[in-house]
């Protein structure tokens, strides 16, 4: 399957309805095959170079990949997160709006079967 074809997939389980909304391919090539993908909160250095490790080529993070500072500059970490991702040909989709309009919600979901479930 191709990453392009698992994006539309993910979108088919929202019911998301805006025009506009930050669930897009961010980084990389969605026109190809998918050879493991990766999922988590926040697309950090260590958790890229864990995919790597991994063999992931399609990361679907659900915050966005690089942070600005106040003055429109890129955090110092961007440099290295894209140069990770561009050698090792890994394509980020972030999942974060529609995330939060599938059924049951996902993030919902999570929170209950490990905060409220485990906790008990």
């Amino acid at each position: 399957m191709k990453i392009s074809q698992l994006v539309k997939e993910i979108k088919a389980t929202s019911y998301w309805t805006r025009e506009r909304t930050h669930d897009v391919v961010v980084f990389g090539d969605d026109d190809k095959e998918i050879k493991a993908v990766g999922v988590c909160m926040y697309p950090t250095t260590s958790v890229i170079k864990k995919a790597i490790e991994l063999g992931v080529n399609c990361l679907i993070p659900h915050e966005q990949l690089v942070y600005t500072r106040n003055n429109g500059e890129p955090h110092h970490t961007a440099k290295e997160k894209l140069r990770l991702l561009e050698e090792n040909d890994i394509t980020v989709f972030r999942f974060h709006d529609l995330a939060h309009t599938t059924i049951p919600d996902i993030f919902m979901l999570i929170f209950y079967v490990f905060f409220y479930k485990f906790a008990n």
